[in-house]
């Protein structure tokens, strides 16, 4: 992060995740909180995508692409806040 004037500035942008189950909420946070640098989206996750945890042979990908896991922010707070 960069300072300016004693403030941090986050390079990048930011996604704010909001539960499904929480459309007025999506509607609030996009109208306070979007902009070029915070996207606010509903939470698109439907399930794991594979049941078993095994590689399969054709596996393209080698490695899980989320960071952290994020579902227990989602139920219990109803968002969360992941850098993009």
């Amino acid at each position: 992060m960069a300072t300016q004037g004693g403030r941090e500035h986050v390079k990048g942008r930011l996604l704010l995740i909001v539960a499904r189950e929480a459309p007025a909420r999506l509607t609030y946070f996009k109208r306070v909180y979007g902009n070029d640098t915070v996207e606010v989206i509903a939470d698109r996750r439907v399930s794991q995508r594979r049941r078993r945890r095994e590689l399969v042979a054709s596996e393209w990908r080698r490695v899980e692409r989320r960071r952290r896991d994020v579902t227990e922010d989602l139920r219990t707070v109803g968002w969360t806040l992941v850098r993009h």
